[in-house]
Order: C-alpha cells, then sequence, then structure tokens
C-alpha cells in the first residue's frame, strides 16, 4: 500500500498510495507525501512527533448489502512506519451483526503523540469521540467503553484530558462544555448554564476563550476566558462584529476571529487587541509560534474550494503558497513546519509539503 517515487522503476500503485517527491527550491513547499486510494480521503491530523494520521473512505459489499465507512492510519512522514487504527467494518449492529456506515469528521492527537481521538457520525444516531492508542488500540474509560458522545473533541496539556460540546441549540448554534477525564473515565460538565457559540481551546493552560451567546440571540457576543480546572469564567468584554473562526494563537498566549468578512482580529488573553489582518473569511491556521498563518483563499466569496494561501506578519498582504494546486481543506503541524492539503479532486488526494522556515 505504498508507492514510493524512484527514477529508475515504475511505481506500483495499490489500493492506499503513499509517493515521495525530490526535494524543491528552499523558497518553496516541498511535497513530501501523497496519500490516495480508489476513495476519498477524509480528514487528518499531524502529531508533534512527524506522524500523519488520516482517514480515507471504504465502501464494503456484501451481496446486495453494502456499507460506508472509513480506515484510519497513522504513517510517519517518511512513509517507512504504517499502523492501521480504525476498520471500516468496526461498527456492527447488535441484533443482526450488519455492518453500519459511518463518516469520519476530525483526527486529533494528544500533545505527546501517544493517543488519538477519532470524531465520527454514524448514518443514524449522533456524533462521538472514539478513544485509541497511536500505535494502535482502544483507550477504555473505565469500563465505559472507549467512546464519549459530543463533538468539537480537543486534547488537554495533560495528554489525559480532552474538552468537548455537546449540542444545545441546532444545529450546533450554541453548545455546553465539558471534560472527559480518560483514565478516570469521568465527565466533568463546565460553565452552566452558560451557552456558547465558539470555543478556542488553551490546551497547556487548561483554559479556553469561549463566546458566549443568550438562547435568543438577543444580545451582542461575550468574549470570557475559562478555566477548565475551576470552572471559574473571566468576562474579556462584548464583540458585536462577530462572525466566526475563533482560534488560539499557535503559542497560547492570544486568540483570533473574524470582525468582518475580510477582518481577522488577534488579542491578547487580557482582551487587548494585537493586530487586524486583511484575510477573506475562510479556514485558518497558525502556524506554531511564528506568527504567520495559513488560510484558504476562496475561489469566489463563500466558496469552499480555493489556494492554499500565507499571511505573513512581516508583509501586509496574503501570498499563495501553492498557486496550481486547487484545494478544498488543510492542516498545519504543531510545529508549523508541514501542512497537508485535500486536493479538490473527484477523489480528493492527501498532499503533505514542508514549508519553508518561517
Amino acid at each position: 500500500m505504498i508507492r514510493a517515487a524512484c527514477a529508475s522503476l515504475p511505481p506500483v500503485i495499490l489500493i492506499t498510495s503513499i509517493s515521495f517527491a525530490l526535494a524543491q527550491s528552499p523558497f518553496k513547499p516541498e511535497l513530501v507525501l501523497t496519500i490516495s486510494g480508489e476513495e476519498a480521503v477524509l480528514a487528518a491530523a499531524f502529531s508533534s512527533q512527524d506522524q500523519i494520521a488520516y482517514a480515507i473512505q471504504k465502501t464494503i459489499e456484501r451481496g446486495e448489502l453494502w456499507a460506508r465507512g472509513a480506515e484510519v492510519y497513522v504513517v510517519s512522514l517518511d512513509g517507512k512506519e504504517k499502523k492501521r487504527i480504525l476498520r471500516a467494518d468496526r461498527f456492527r449492529e447488535l441484533r443482526t451483526g450488519r455492518i453500519l456506515s459511518f463518516q469520519i469528521d476530525r483526527l486529533v492527537f494528544s500533545p505527546d503523540a501517544t493517543k488519538l481521538a477519532i470524531e465520527l457520525t454514524p448514518r443514524q444516531g449522533a456524533t462521538a469521540v472514539f478513544f485509541y492508542k497511536s500505535t494502535g488500540g482502544e483507550i477504555s474509560l473505565r469500563g465505559q467503553g472507549n467512546f464519549a458522545a459530543g463533538y468539537g473533541v480537543a486534547w488537554l496539556g495533560d495528554n489525559n484530558s480532552v474538552g468537548m460540546l455537546e449540542e444545545a441549540a441546532p444545529p450546533r448554534l450554541l453548545h455546553r462544555i465539558f471534560v472527559v477525564r480518560l483514565e478516570a473515565g469521568r465527565f466533568v460538565p463546565l460553565f452552566r448554564p452558560r451557552l456558547f457559540a465558539a470555543v478556542a481551546w488553551l490546551a497547556q493552560e487548561m483554559e479556553a476563550v469561549l463566546v458566549e451567546r443568550d438562547e435568543s440571540f438577543s444580545q451582542p457576543p461575550t468574549l470570557v476566558r475559562g478555566n477548565l480546572v475551576s470552572g471559574s469564567v473571566t468576562p474579556l468584554g462584548t464583540e458585536p462584529d462577530y462572525l466566526g473562526g475563533l482560534r488560539a494563537t499557535g503559542d497560547e498566549e492570544g486568540y483570533s476571529y473574524f470582525a468582518g468578512q475580510n477582518k481577522l482580529v488577534r488579542r491578547k488573553l487580557n482582551g487587548e487587541v494585537a493586530a487586524t489582518m486583511a484575510i477573506p473569511f475562510s479556514h485558518y491556521e497558525w502556524l506554531g509560534t511564528s506568527g504567520a498563518l495559513a488560510y484558504l483563499e476562496p475561489e469566489k466569496p463563500g466558496m469552499q474550494t480555493g489556494w492554499l494561501a500565507l499571511w505573513d506578519p512581516q508583509r501586509t498582504e496574503g501570498t499563495r503558497l501553492l498557486p496550481d494546486e486547487r484545494i478544498k481543506n488543510f492542516w498545519v503541524a504543531p510545529d508549523g513546519k508541514h501542512v497537508a492539503v485535500l486536493t479538490a479532486e473527484e477523489i480528493p488526494v492527501l498532499k503533505v509539503y514542508r514549508l519553508p522556515v518561517q
């Protein structure tokens, strides 16, 4: 299931292939890994140890019956090590044993790269997060199975807790916050009865920045800072122009969000404005602690496809990193040195690039 680029031998292509490319100019992203298959790559995540996890769709046929699930793998960025974490036939109906269909939504590594959270939604049922060792094997929550109902999972700095959301106003307009302690199998609700429209997890500090809203949306959004251990909340001020895209900065010394279709605001943790950036409203990720960020430059306003672009604090405008590659999603490594893009093809391909030093 590995395809390596080689000057003298033709590539061998199997169901899932991984390929390598020669180094490019140091001033351009360098393609280091390509992951593809007969069906679409759905999601990916980098670990802190030069690994990437990915989910690839897989259709299983049993006579006239079929199910559509996914398989999850962890592979080293040099392609030498690969481990399957989740099989597509993992979930079955208890009474009949029939394989159940499901969709992978997100993959998230723990900070120390030893654990992997797989967020998935069954064809009929609610979203849940399943916990695995990154080397394979389920992680049991004290005899309660290896999963927790909810979504928006994020590992916290102790490598044993995750923050999660539960729906308070459909369709996921407002959320309640809770923390799961894996070893103890404890579910800890936080900040009740407050409701939130968004959360940015400060994993190392065991805190979060949240956008609080009232249930009727009659009051302007309020930014607050919440402690995930004590449950205390500190107001940071209102933001009438809040549009979305709340994220912690790479150094966790601040947070950012869109305050307009082409305005990204970065604030310090005390609420003070640190910078504003002319970036189109879209998916973006901070590149480690460099102060730079990558974002999806949409083909047209509101479109989910476009080009990977870079905003650097030394420049006044963004620059396309991969001008010839139309993409639909991307993921950034914790240190900001690699990025994985999902191509906008009929069967999307995952390509991993090493980024120029920031």
